[in-house]
């Protein structure tokens, strides 16, 4: 496929595990057609219903708007002395959500959300932990019923003396969207406004230089890096979001000369179990906050 073109204004966004990030945010109808289009022809993604394939809605503006098919790469910032090498950026699903209360788990080492912001109080978990509690990680991928694995985007919903994070599913309830018009339709709630396209759900940079962002280390005459479907992760947004809406959507971030992305300084430097790698503890989680208004 061919080189997207990046947005001139690259995003800022608050970022926990490195010091700060921007995100390059592609929206141009021209672009999502093409780039859709290369990876759909190779059986790797499939669009849901509620976006129309001519992307109607996308208006290039560099923004995250209702009905648009969005590409975002997140532009990590290294604040280390050595070069990060094969960093990869997760916006699949994971276990990440306190199944019985469906509130997010704050205990993954990125303190959010708060308690008094919906966060999920699991210090009332006791040893040894059980199927859906914040300590204890799905042991199949979340295919275990009330042990499921949740979608990364949470939705800030205001209520009469607070704001709370909360599930999709939550917000829907509370605006009264009917089921039917979620971007998975009835069958599918949990993404219902937002969904990481299943095949363009990561994202690949082979390396950060120190004390460099990933777009300054591969800088070319324009100031910008070349982008491709490897680096840019698909969202859709649902054409009924409210203008206003914050999201926040929760990625993971690993690479490959990471001592502890691999091995559990914890427990002897263990390698990490399998079953790990649906949870928090191996990787870095990124904070990707935005609004969506026009």
């Amino acid at each position: 496929m061919e080189p997207v073109s990046s947005s001139s204004n690259p995003i800022i966004i608050y970022c926990f595990g490195w010091t700060y990030l921007s995100a390059f945010v592609f929206d141009s109808r021209s672009d999502m057609i093409s780039l859709y289009n290369s990876l759909r022809l190779q059986g790797k993604v499939e669009l849901t219903s509620k976006i129309e394939t001519d992307f109607p809605y996308n208006n290039g503006n560099g923004r995250l708007s209702p009905g648009e098919l969005v590409g975002v790469s997140l532009n990590l910032y290294n604040n280390s002395n050595a070069t990060m090498a094969g960093i990869q950026v997760l916006g699949n699903d994971w276990d990440h959500v306190q199944d019985a209360s469906s509130e997010p788990c704050n205990n993954l080492g990125d303190n959010f959300p708060l308690l008094n912001e919906g966060g999920h109080d699991s210090t009332s978990e006791a040893y040894p932990y059980s199927i859906g509690q914040c300590n204890y990680i799905t042991r199949d991928n979340g295919d275990t019923t009330g042990d499921e694995i949740a979608p990364i985007c949470f939705i800030q919903k205001s209520e009469s003396s607070s704001t709370k994070w909360v599930l999709q599913e939550k917000f829907r309830e509370h605006i009264g969207l009917s089921k039917s018009e979620c971007l998975s339709s009835s069958s599918n709630t949990k993404d219902c406004f937002i969904r990481i396209m299943k095949g363009a759900d990561h994202a690949f940079y082979s390396k950060i230089d120190p004390k460099k962002t990933w777009a300054q280390t591969f800088s070319g005459e324009t100031g910008a890096p070349i982008f491709s479907s490897g680096n840019i992760i698909l969202m859709e947004l649902s054409p009924w979001i409210p203008p206003g809406t914050t999201f926040l959507c929760r990625f993971r971030a690993r690479f490959t000369n990471c001592d502890n992305c691999w091995h559990d300084e914890d427990t002897t430097n263990d390698d990490y179990l399998d079953y790990e790698y649906s949870g928090g503890k191996p990787f870095k989680i990124i904070h990707f906050k935005f609004s969506v208004i026009d």
